[in-house]
């Protein structure tokens, strides 16, 4: 019996997976109880006890064609990189009956600069840890912070979690370079577009 090789996932398939399964807990709209459970699994098993793992398993490989899944007994990073991208969108998603989950392809830089006010200094420290994470679960510890940073926000700030997913994966194949500059390039471009409309404002143009 020829055993089945495992064959990678590309970033564009680990975007349409992990769309593909918050699409599926809002199939039913954010009030039923199958979202309310899927999403309550999924914050729970952040803190990794193997009883509720389970249940995120469950929502996780269920979208992964089979040729895609480990074969060694380890999460892959490609499944490492969705879990925890579905997981912060439970923990976003939380007591919130609109979708947070940004449909444009903008990073979670982008995401952050909404809630950078007259005082971005706070903000920008808590940022700056993020970006110089060393190690996955560093990065994932302070982008979880961030998200309840947003969910705490006024403003209705939403996040694309499959673009965070496929951020992840990169960040986890050595690319943590590009990561840090193309979330601090939308990051901080976004105030000082701000800074210029409110300068051309004052001037009357």
């Amino acid at each position: 019996m020829k055993t089945q090789e495992k064959r990678f996932i590309s970033s564009k398939e680990i975007y349409n997976i992990t769309a593909r399964i918050i699409a599926t807990i809002n199939k039913n709209g954010l009030d039923s109880s199958s979202a309310k459970r899927d999403l309550a699994n999924l914050r729970n098993s952040i803190s990794g006890s193997s009883q509720v793992m389970v249940s995120a398993w469950e929502i996780l490989f269920q979208a992964i064609p089979e040729e895609f899944l480990s074969v060694d007994g380890e999460m892959t990073k490609e499944e490492r990189a969705i879990l925890t991208a579905i997981q912060l969108y439970a923990l976003h998603q939380q007591g919130s009956n609109r979708n947070i989950n940004f449909e444009e392809n903008k990073n979670f830089g982008y995401s952050l600069s909404y809630i950078r006010g007259e005082d971005s200094n706070a903000i920008d420290r808590r940022f700056n840890s993020m970006i110089t994470s060393s190690t996955m679960r560093e990065l994932s510890h302070h982008v979880r912070y961030m998200v309840g940073l947003i969910k705490a926000a006024k403003q209705d700030i939403k996040v694309n979690y499959p673009k965070l997913a496929t951020d992840f994966y990169w960040y986890e194949q050595g690319y943590k370079n590009e990561l840090k500059l193309n979330w601090s390039r939308s990051y901080y471009r976004y105030k000082k577009n701000e800074d210029n409309e409110v300068k051309k404002d004052n001037k009357g143009e």
